[in-house]
């Protein structure tokens, strides 16, 4: 008789698998309900792009989980079509117009963070730019889906949280 590793009452995983996607789901609610209510902030999520310049971009769609982190914590996708992994130019950035840049890929293309941020000056005309909403994530676990998505969309809540406070209190001025 060999061993099934798909037996999963036999692992003896199946009670503890279901409790961690139950503990995921709270916490995604939690952050969802803690986003609820005000303007949701644009963001793109670049997952690729040529080192030294902003060229041969690719971005992250409307079919990747990061998109549905980024609703949950109360933003939304900048772009909006069709596309999964588009190959974008730098003027498709400022068409969008993001409040928020995520570099997803920078520091696993070994770019410095001063080079990030060098390469994004020149182009205040982007909301992200202008407001220094350039973010860039060093976190292997916003690569792929896991146990830890929730810190993802916690880490995106505060962000968009800030980023709506400090408008609040600008506004009141």
């Amino acid at each position: 008789m060999g061993f099934d590793f798909y037996d999963r009452p036999r692992l003896h995983v199946d009670v503890r698998a279901r409790a961690l996607i139950q503990t995921i789901q709270k916490k995604l609610a939690a952050i969802a309900q803690s986003a609820g209510g005000g303007r949701k902030a644009s963001a793109l999520v670049i997952a690729g792009r040529n080192a030294d310049e902003l060229k041969n971009m690719y971005i992250i769609g409307n079919n990747d989980f990061l998109h549905d982190l980024l609703e949950i914590a109360g933003g939304i996708n900048a772009y909006r079509g069709a596309i999964n992994y588009p190959n974008i130019s730098l003027e498709t950035v400022i068409l969008l117009n993001p409040d928020f840049i995520f570099e997803i890929s920078a520091h696993y293309e070994n770019i410095s963070d001063a080079k990030v941020f060098e390469l994004w000056r020149p182009f205040k005309m982007v909301r992200a730019v202008r407001n220094r909403h350039i973010k860039i994530i060093k976190q292997s676990f916003w690569l792929r889906p896991g146990p830890r998505v929730w810190l993802i969309a916690e880490e995106l809540g505060r962000y968009f949280s800030a980023a709506n406070d400090l408008k609040k209190s600008s506004n009141a001025d």
